[in-house]
Order: structure tokens, then sequence, then C-alpha cells
């Protein structure tokens, strides 16, 4: 909104920009102290299919243990939200993002799918969307019994994309395009997410920008 603001001024008319996020699918199981209050975090390999990273984790939960196994993946270029800047700004999914999404969470629910049947987990799969706090009260409920959660666009605080670098409105050094002298960095001149966290991406591009500036 600043930018366009910036570049377009109080125009009211909508400007499309695009917006990319990480997409993850995750099962919660609660187990009882038997098993040693040890946390940690292990990256359990990339799975192609999914475009994701399958990351396992637990921590202590009351007198026992939560694991979390999940999959963090990359949103597909091609299904990109659509942020509308104008008079208000909106941010819409079209249906082919919608479908192109869907295929993520296909391929992520089989890759836990299979973690369940290597580690012996009884998983509880549901079709609908569930929050990982709907998953976790459920797991708790169900002690032994991985429950599968979903974190939708917006979720993961990872959005990025809305300038690409030496796209249609940055050049290469990060400048705006139409307002020279003005620099912008930061994860929104990523294109693309990837299946991992942007933190070390966005400080490199940072001081990329920076070390561009005159």
């Amino acid at each position: 909104e600043l930018v366009d603001g910036l570049v377009h001024g109080q125009h009211r008319e909508p400007r499309r920009y695009s917006l990319v996020d990480h997409v993850a699918c995750g099962m919660l199981v609660v187990e009882d102290g038997r098993h040693g209050a040890m946390e940690s975090s292990v990256h359990a390999g990339f799975d192609a299919p999914s475009r994701s990273n399958l990351i396992v984790e637990r921590q202590r939960h009351g007198s026992g243990v939560l694991m979390d196994a999940w999959a963090m993946g990359e949103q597909p270029p091609e299904a990109a939200s659509t942020v509308l800047v104008g008079d208000r700004t909106s941010i819409v999914l079209e249906p082919p993002a919608l479908a192109a999404l869907d295929e993520v969470r296909r391929e992520q629910r089989n890759l836990l799918r299979e973690f369940a049947r290597r580690t012996g987990l009884k998983a509880r799969f549901r079709e609908e969307y569930v929050s990982f706090d709907e998953a976790l009260a459920q797991a708790e409920a169900q002690p032994g019994t991985a429950v599968v959660y979903d974190a939708t666009i917006g979720e993961l605080d990872h959005e990025s994309g809305g300038l690409p670098l030496d796209g249609e409105h940055v050049d290469v050094a990060g400048h705006l395009r139409e307002a020279p002298g003005v620099a912008v960095a930061g994860p929104c001149l990523i294109p693309r997410a990837g299946a991992a966290n942007p933190s070390l991406t966005t400080l490199a591009l940072a001081r990329y920008v920076v070390q561009h500036m005159s």
C-alpha cells in the first residue's frame, strides 16, 4: 500500500500485485511421560512431489510430550494470491490458484501418511480444513492418536513476492522503477517462497539492496 500510494498517488482504480506464502500441513500427537520429555527439532528431508520440507519436533507438554510433524512447502507461482490495491485493499485467491494449492495439500498429506506408516502412528485425517488449535485439542483428548492440521495462506507470516526483484515495479538493484531514489528491501523482493523460512534470504537481500544504493 505504501509503494502503491507513492507511485500512483490517490487514484482509486484498483491495481494488481501478486503475493505468495508457504503452505503447511502437519500432524500432532500427545504422548505420555514414559517417552521422556526431550525437546528436539529435526529436518527429516525434502519431498519433491509436495515441494515440502518435513520437520519433526518434540516439546514438553504437561507431564508428557507433544510431537509435531509438519510439511512446509512452496506455494506454486501459478497459485499466487492477487492483491488489489486501490480504494480498498483485498486479497483474492482465484480458482486456478486454489486448485494448485489443493494439489500441494494432497501431496503433503500423502507425505504425512507415509511418515505415520513408517513410525507406526495411528493418524486421524479429515478432508476439511483443521486449524492447529483444533487439532491440538483433539490430540490432547486422544493421547497416542495423531491429528492432522492445516496452515493456509497468511498463517505462517512468510508472505513474499509483492514486488519481485527485477520485476514490473522494482529494478535489479531494488529501486522502484517509477520513483527514483526509493529502494525497497525484504521478503517482498522474493519472487518464490521456496520451502524454508525466508529469514536468511531476507537479510541477504537487504544487504544487497543497501550495497547498491548510491
